[in-house]
């Protein structure tokens, strides 16, 4: 399974997300994430890939590219 279709998974089993999911999708204002429910979606990215997203690379996460760029950097 490519990298976004497991992230947009690993999404709607963690989150109730209303519209279709792009690699555009803004992972706040498109998500409608809190900061608690970024930082539960960066774990539970970090578990199911089996890497670390440094604190500085979590904040440059604002798309749902922006986390497969910096997951693939890491594979």
């Amino acid at each position: 399974m490519e990298i976004f279709e497991k992230i947009k998974k690993i999404i709607n089993e963690n989150f109730t997300i209303e519209g279709k999911l792009t690699e555009e999708t803004n992972i706040t204002e498109g998500l409608g994430l809190d900061s608690f429910d970024f930082v539960t979606l960066v774990t539970t990215l970090e578990e199911e890939f089996n890497i670390e997203i440094a604190e500085e690379e979590m904040y440059q996460i604002k798309t749902l590219e922006d986390a497969v760029q910096i997951i693939q950097k890491k594979l």
